[in-house]
């Protein structure tokens, strides 16, 4: 699944139109709601990029534009989304991947063009009954098992031909909804359900590196919304990540 794959945008301005009726007439409250209300706008990562994410009238999202002039753009058909993707400067797609859906509407297959020579790029997913991604196998042999609780992402163990590679593990909170989603929040549902809540810690362990002990620590705007991500690394990496958001009104 995807984690975290850099989310690339760029600025959109919205025009929300206000009528009220005066003069004897009733006043109406007509504030609509654009289809991309509450959604991801905007995603910082330590200050040294900023990425804009661009909806259609469904809400699905059709483009990511990149502060560094890396760009994403999507193409909906039946059962199919086409991604591409544009280096910074370029105006033709350096790569792509289409991902093909099933009847609900969720990937179940992709081929990406720059790993398919080496059969990492054609990949298959499967999913449990809430719709959450339960395992994902690529062509070359690599296999990745996902572990869900209380409808949150609990842990997950790489495998590289049938020989564990890593696992990762986290808790989350009951009480702080998940509003950074890279699936649902951002326009991609069809990559499955995300976890409902925040992550508050997490333990990533891969064969060759060792073991990390991450903390991860929020502030919020009014709307309850996640604005600033702090996370703290200790162990085989250590450092403090901090990610920013801003959402569409």
């Amino acid at each position: 699944m995807k984690n975290s794959k850099p989310i690339l945008f760029s600025a959109l301005m919205i025009a929300v139109i206000a009528i009220s009726f005066v003069g004897g007439c009733k006043k109406e409250n007509n504030n609509p709601v654009t289809p991309w209300h509450g959604k991801l706008k905007t995603f910082s990562y330590q200050g040294f990029f900023t990425d804009t994410l661009f909806y259609d009238s469904l809400g699905r999202r059709i483009g990511d534009s990149n502060s560094r002039g890396v760009r994403y753009k999507y193409y909906y058909s039946p059962n199919k989304v086409s991604e591409y993707y544009f280096a910074s400067g370029s105006t033709a797609p350096t790569d792509s991947t289409i991902y093909t859906l099933n009847s609900a509407g969720y990937m179940i297959y992709s081929l990406n063009s720059a790993g398919y020579a080496i059969n990492d790029g054609i990949r298959s997913y499967h999913y449990d009954a809430s719709w959450h991604c339960s395992s994902e196998t690529t062509a070359s042999g690599r296999s990745t098992y996902y572990v869900w609780k209380d409808e949150n992402l609990d842990s997950i163990k790489y495998f590289n031909s049938s020989q564990p590679t890593g696992v990762w593990s986290a808790t989350s909170y009951t009480d702080k909804p998940n509003t950074i989603s890279a699936n649902e929040g951002s326009g991609m549902t069809w990559m499955g359900k995300d976890s409902k809540n925040l992550r508050n810690g997490w333990i990533n362990y891969l064969d060759g590196t060792g073991t990390t002990t991450y903390s991860d620590t929020y502030e919020f705007d009014s709307k309850n919304r996640v604005i600033k991500m702090t996370e703290i690394a200790s162990g085989a990496n250590s450092g403090t990540f901090i990610k920013t958001y801003s959402y569409y009104d």
